[in-house]
């Protein structure tokens, strides 16, 4: 459970906009005009598909949920356009509705259950991401800084990360003997209980040196061979856990299997150059058409 305290870094979201993150954190994607239905049901100060547009675009009434990188545009069709919580709305959007209560994370469930072989490790890693998301609040809570206008949340999250020796977990910058007592006991808390989930999520990720995982992949490709199972697993477990941040608000997670191989290649340094010099024609053809 997310604490309502960390998240006061949202401070300055107007009533209505607020009300406009829950319906997406829970529906999903929706159009204006279904935003509009929502809103105007069951409250004095409901409004229409008008309010919403203003919400969501901006005007002189309203800072915009698009500009301010609360919500981003999903064009469904040349007609129609549909509304999808970016990163920042989806974190924003917890003040009002549960982690396991969203779109987003049921989905990711869902995703992450097609792969993973024991329900076990789901749940390891949708643990690891709601104690990073609640450590990450802290921190920034801690320090007085205020999200309401805050951007590329993504680089951000990136960047502020332990990446030595295959670690990737974020770095406070914040030393305990600094903090005032009335905070200091409530952080321990936090950064130990996110520290132990990191570590079991990582630990039942499992881990395929990028070379083995190559090696895997090419054979896969070239003799039309299953691709090995559990490094099929643990290679999409770990993107998926890893990066959970670059993935949680696409419009459309990964389709296929190559483009999770791909993604683990690249972000473990793998060099591909080396190992294309090394291929036939043929297989340079195989590969290609992946």
């Amino acid at each position: 459970m997310i604490s309502e305290f960390d998240l006061d870094v949202f401070f300055g979201l107007e009533l209505g906009q607020i009300r406009i993150l829950k319906f997406l954190a829970l529906k999903g994607p929706l159009s204006i005009t279904e935003l509009g239905k929502l809103t105007s049901r069951g409250t004095i100060n409901g409004f229409d598909r008008w309010g919403v547009k203003k919400r969501i675009l901006g005007s002189t009434q309203f800072y915009g949920l698009i500009p301010y990188d609360y919500v981003q545009k999903i064009k469904k069709n040349k007609k129609e356009t549909l509304y999808n919580l970016t990163l920042k709305g989806f974190m924003a959007s917890l003040s009002n509705v549960d982690f396991d209560d969203q779109f987003y994370v049921k989905r990711y469930k869902e995703y992450l259950s097609k792969y993973a072989y024991k329900s076990e490790k789901v749940n390891s890693i949708l643990t690891y991401i709601e104690d990073e998301i609640d450590f990450i609040l802290q921190v920034n809570n801690l320090q007085g800084i205020n999200w309401f206008q805050f951007k590329f949340l993504k680089r951000y999250l990136q960047k502020n990360r332990v990446t030595e020796k295959g670690q990737f977990y974020i770095d406070s910058g914040i030393e305990i003997g600094d903090l005032e007592d009335s905070v200091k006991s409530h952080f321990e808390y936090l950064y130990n209980k996110y520290y132990n989930s990191y570590t079991w999520a990582v630990y039942d990720c499992f881990y395929y040196d990028a070379d083995k995982v190559y090696r895997a992949w090419k054979k896969h490709l070239k003799n039309k061979t299953p691709f090995n199972p559990k490094i099929k697993e643990s290679v999409v477990l770990n993107n998926l856990n890893q990066y959970w941040f670059l993935y949680f608000d696409l419009p459309h997670l990964p389709r296929t299997i190559n483009e999770h191989v791909s993604f683990y290649l690249d972000t473990n340094d793998f060099d591909m150059r080396e190992a294309i010099l090394k291929m036939s024609k043929k297989e340079i053809a195989e590969l290609a058409q992946s």
